[in-house]
């Protein structure tokens, strides 16, 4: 029996040095729990992914080098447009697996391009709707502000009839920071929420001054899926009480998926379960689906996607679902709020699964990004 080629590009980053180790240990630990012998995997190093020439000259390297017949890819919705031509020439399906930080300006589904991201920016839409109809003061960094998370989370905000009162954005520079001005919005304009747009490049920082300027309890404090990213918050101190939002995924979510992935990885690896692994996990869980349906439907790539329509996973978040219309996987979020843990360092605790998801992912994709906007070009928390 012919070999199934997968071709793995994984990323490289300064914030998450492991991500790398991550992404390759736990889909190569996927196949071997899964003994999917019939499959070879090839893998490359595809960097932060920013500048989209480089990614498309490695993935045409080993489209004809290699020749898989699926090419996973670590990169987001922007350069996956650039890399999806060649993959398409070379009859490859395209599978993108990516953090979520970008909003498609077309959230069309084009044929043999499939996407399961960790949904950092449909996360902060969700965790908008937390505020309700409150005025709300919004932080983010200089380096998230480059994403259209922010985007997603004022978004979110406004569609329960609230509005943002105050922008603050933490400089580039460490030394520069400053909380004062945030300090001085709160106190005299008395935000109804706090909006924290950040993750691990400023939140530590963010969160150390936010405290030490007493500003803890003064106001509801809402955060985005990667400020309660775990691997982050367990290397923090625990900062206050009252810090919450919504994240894709928890080393101890109670699901049978993500029980299977985080036992299976945790012994073939000896590495810690990380959202990226399990991310990973999940992607190759599809990417055998892909290949089943190439051994049944061999060299035809109507029928194989047509098989693919509407595929139903489980997944370590849960059910995972094509949504047809995107080619977007859907999954479900968790409400998740900061606790101290038992070494006094932040932990997350989850709770239920956030209501009425289904309805805002609608919501979310009929609302394409419009106009002119500016964004970093690095697929987001992949850095140098």
């Amino acid at each position: 029996m012919k070999k199934i080629t997968v071709g793995l590009l994984y990323p490289r980053s300064a914030l998450y040095p492991g991500i790398g180790f991550d992404v390759t240990e736990a889909f190569r630990s996927a196949l071997q729990h899964y003994d999917a012998q019939d499959i070879h995997l090839v893998t490359e190093n595809v960097g932060i992914g920013g500048v989209g020439s480089e990614v498309l000259a490695k993935v045409e390297k080993m489209l004809i080098e290699q020749r898989p017949d699926i090419l996973v890819a670590f990169v987001d919705h922007f350069a996956a447009e650039k890399i999806e031509p060649v993959c398409k020439a070379a009859n490859c399906i395209l599978i993108v697996m990516e953090t979520g930080g970008t909003i498609p300006v077309s959230w069309k589904a084009v044929p043999g391009k499939y996407h399961i991201t960790l949904d950092a920016a449909f996360g902060s839409r969700l965790t908008g709707h937390m505020a309700g109809d409150a005025s709300a003061a919004f932080a983010t960094s200089f380096y998230d502000g480059g994403y259209l998370c922010c985007n997603a989370f004022t978004a979110g905000l406004a569609d329960q009839g609230g509005n943002v009162c105050y922008n603050y954005v933490a400089p580039f520079r460490f030394e520069e920071f400053d909380i004062k001005p945030l300090q001085q919005a709160i106190e005299t304009l008395e935000p109804g929420v706090l909006l924290a747009q950040m993750s691990i490049d400023m939140g530590a920082l963010f969160l150390e001054t936010y405290k030490a300027a007493g500003l803890a309890g003064k106001t509801k404090f809402l955060a985005s899926p990667f400020l309660l990213e775990e691997q982050f918050l367990e290397s923090l101190a625990f900062p206050f009480e009252g810090i919450t939002g919504c994240v894709p995924w928890s080393i101890n979510l109670d699901t049978p998926g993500n029980k299977e992935f985080t036992e299976a990885y945790t012994a073939l690896s000896g590495r810690t379960p990380t959202c990226f692994a399990a991310l990973a996990w999940d992607t190759c869980n599809f990417a055998l689906q892909v290949a089943a349906a190439i051994r049944t439907y061999p060299g035809k790539r109507a029928q194989v996607l047509e098989a693919l329509k509407g595929i139903a996973l489980t997944s370590t978040r849960g059910t995972m679902v094509l949504d047809d219309e995107t080619n977007y996987f859907t999954a479900p979020l968790y409400a998740a709020e900061v606790v101290s843990g038992e070494n006094g360092n932040a932990a997350l605790r989850t709770g239920a699964e956030i209501a009425g998801r289904e309805a805002a992912w609608k919501t979310f994709t009929s609302e394409p990004v419009t106009g002119v906007f500016s964004r970093w070009t690095n697929t987001y928390l992949c850095t140098q």
